[in-house]
């Protein structure tokens, strides 16, 4: 069942609601004018109608009087019926009424806590787009195979990105303090970070980028020697993390890529020899 299965009914509602009160106020515009204790003619009535001015002698001795004849609307009650109503369809749908005022004061956390509902519920329906798309690349890897292409379906994977205000400052001197506090980087990153969803592929750049910067002073009579064994231990460490599935070959390719002048097959064909070293030998 969809989001608006669950309130059309109160969506009718609502709109029989609101025509209702328009057609009050359509009546109303139309209503029917009394004259009482007053003197009043055809000619009389016609004058009026273009002048917009009534000038009537009284009858008898009392004194007389006109006016329009309209139906008493109990606006307070009505009003909060519609408010009720609409209450309940956003809550009920699970989604959360961007016209409150709280959206434009309330901290990250107080937004949380509003969008708790609709974030259960992206959750749920992410699972289900999961389990589809894992059916849908086993079909079609099936396929594939026919042709002579390989594709493993258990190596596709799909983003998901939540498009909410994230408080990056506070998230940030979160993950300081637990760091201070004596938690490892991973957890606390894991904890604090929630924008990051590859705390692994995370550290093995910043294990890169040191290495990186370890060597702007090599040693001049090794150098070369040293970034040649460097390169194939790379090669052999994530060739054997893939073998593990501690990490996607796809990540691993965007580690090598970096850190390896080679072109992006050349890369994926040694990760896939049995002997890196060898191969390794010939094209580096």
């Amino acid at each position: 069942m969809g989001d608006a299965e669950k309130v059309l009914t109160l969506m009718d509602a609502y709109d029989k609601a609101v025509s209702d009160n328009s057609n009050e106020m359509e009546s109303s515009a139309h209503a029917y004018m009394i004259i009482e204790g007053l003197r009043i003619d055809d000619d009389t009535i016609e004058r009026g109608q273009k002048s917009g001015t009534y000038v009537l002698p009284s009858v008898g001795t009392q004194n007389g009087k006109m006016y329009f004849l309209t139906k008493n609307i109990n606006d307070t009650f009505t009003e909060h019926n519609l408010q009720r109503m609409e209450d309940n369809i956003y809550r009920f749908s699970k989604t959360p009424n961007l016209k409150d005022s709280a959206f434009g004061t309330s901290s990250g956390v107080a937004l949380k806590f509003k969008l708790h509902g609709l974030e259960t519920k992206c959750g749920s329906f992410q699972a289900q787009f999961m389990n589809s798309m894992q059916y849908m690349w086993k079909l079609l890897s099936d396929v594939w195979s026919v042709k002579g292409i390989n594709v493993d379906p258990l190596q596709c994977t799909a983003e998901f990105t939540r498009n909410f205000p994230q408080d990056d400052l506070s998230n940030a001197q979160t993950a300081q303090a637990l760091i201070a506090a004596g938690l490892p980087k991973q957890v606390a990153w894991n904890i604090a970070l929630p924008q990051i969803d590859d705390i692994d592929y995370v550290m093995d750049l910043l294990e890169q980028e040191q290495a990186e910067i370890k060597s702007l002073y090599p040693d001049n009579s090794n150098s070369q020697d040293r970034l040649y064994q460097y390169q194939v231990n790379m090669l052999t460490d994530y060739a054997e993390k893939i073998r593990k599935g501690e990490i996607s070959e796809k990540n691993a390719l965007k580690i090598l890529k970096a850190a390896i002048s080679l072109p992006e097959d050349r890369i994926r064909e040694l990760l896939r020899d049995d002997d890196i070293e060898e191969t390794a030998a010939e094209i580096l």
